[in-house]
């Protein structure tokens, strides 16, 4: 039993890392080209827009997929009345979601282009929501081929239409409308192999009463929020205090590691099941974390090593010189991108033993970290105190998450 969970784990490690890996490779180059194209300003007001619609993503309650699967994980054969219970419920949430995104752009002082551009793209709330329910069924039967396969090919369809508009002399807005378009046909992919393979749910279920107590599920979509958050914060954050070309110097490199961290993601994803299966085990070891930790880390400790010595090529030649700035923001970068990978097998066993509280708290630590050291840093450092504020906090949450994870569940 214990090769057969394994086996499991190492194949769908296998298929998602592997397409991820394709993908990035595809991806990247379209970043560039994009980044190239758009230059600082366009490229800054492109990620705030990006930066500012992500913050509302916990508003659709994303993080109860998790809980969701945990459920479905042990009651397939109920697994049709458990989704359709919260799929009202999430499809209301996201509608509101967009609803409070637009609102809240009458207290923020953008320009009206970007608030505008912000109205478009908030609709792709909506898209990931309903995505993220067929993602379910995916995920509590192990099989991730479909999410490596269609994922994939949406990322590297919205990569290569975005070059085209761009190319066509298009711009912002245009690149947007690739964003929707992309969601749209992979929502229908995804559910047609899930209806076809898997199981067939009613994916606009009208609002039901929910049949279980959805606390974990809360605490899940609130530590998604706070995760994301200490990303996208520091864009939004320099948003508010600089123009559209610091956002887009500084955008650059933080875009580059986020990608960076797609094979980590992958990962990930697939042991998220595993741990859930491992911790319902009498016998639990703490050396185990130790070494999914180190595993896990190895793609980003490469990546770390190639932006601190090759920042300046990939800078200059790739993006351009408008972007010099953001050669040393990347090399300072790799230290955060290691510790994002390290922390994710502690954050895990956290949640999946009932400890979401502990997570979130720590998360949010993190996030309050972040942003007082970026108003303390900003003023002295610039650019590179957003990074050491970045990197700080995320460093701080790794050590308070192996200190809870050895006394929650390592004390007797």
């Amino acid at each position: 039993m214990k090769h057969k969970i394994r086996n499991t784990v190492l194949e769908n490690v296998t298929y998602l890392v592997l397409s991820s890996g394709f993908t990035q490779i595809i991806n990247i180059l379209c970043f560039f080209y994009i980044s190239r194209n758009l230059g600082p300003f366009l490229f800054g007001t492109y990620q705030i827009v990006l930066s500012f619609v992500s913050m509302f993503t916990f508003l659709t309650f994303d993080g109860l997929n998790r809980y969701v699967i945990v459920k479905v994980i042990k009651n397939k054969e109920d697994a049709k009345r458990i989704i359709e219970s919260v799929v009202g419920f999430k499809n209301l949430c996201s509608i509101i979601s967009v609803i409070i995104c637009i609102i809240t752009l009458l207290f923020i002082q953008y320009d009206n282009q970007i608030k505008f551009y912000v109205i478009i793209f908030s609709f792709t709330l909506i898209l990931g929501s309903l995505n993220g329910n067929i993602n379910i069924i995916y995920q509590a039967n192990e099989d991730f081929k479909p999410i490596a396969i269609i994922n994939s090919l949406g990322t590297i369809c919205r990569g290569l239409f975005s070059v085209l508009v761009l190319f066509l002399g298009y711009s912002v807005l245009q690149l947007l409308y690739v964003w929707l378009f992309v969601g749209i046909t992979t929502l229908f992919l995804n559910y047609y192999y899930c209806k076809s393979n898997y199981l067939k749910f009613d994916l606009f279920n009208r609002l039901t009463n929910l049949v279980y107590n959805f606390n974990s599920g809360i605490f899940f979509t609130l530590l998604k929020f706070s995760n994301m958050a200490s990303v996208r914060l520091n864009i939004i954050f320099l948003s508010l205090v600089e123009n559209p070309s610091i956002v887009g110097i500084y955008a650059l490199s933080s875009s580059i590691i986020e990608r960076s961290l797609i094979v980590n993601d992958s990962i990930s994803l697939s042991l998220f099941p595993n741990y859930a299966k491992y911790f319902t085990s009498n016998k639990k070891e703490i050396v185990k974390i130790f070494k999914d930790s180190l595993v896990i880390s190895i793609p980003s400790v490469f990546f770390a090593m190639i932006f601190f010595y090759l920042s300046d090529y990939i800078i200059l030649y790739l993006a351009g010189d408008k972007y010099e700035e953001s050669i040393t923001i990347l090399e300072i970068f790799g230290a955060y991108l290691i510790i994002r990978s390290l922390i994710v097998p502690w954050s895990h066993s956290l949640q999946v033993t009932k400890n979401e509280g502990v997570d979130l708290l720590i998360s949010f630590i993190k996030l309050i970290t972040n942003l007082v050291l970026n108003i303390y840093f900003y003023p002295i450092y610039g650019l590179i105190g957003v990074v050491y504020s970045v990197t700080i906090s995320n460093a701080l949450s790794f050590l308070l998450t192996i200190f809870f994870v050895k006394v929650k569940l390592f004390t007797t």
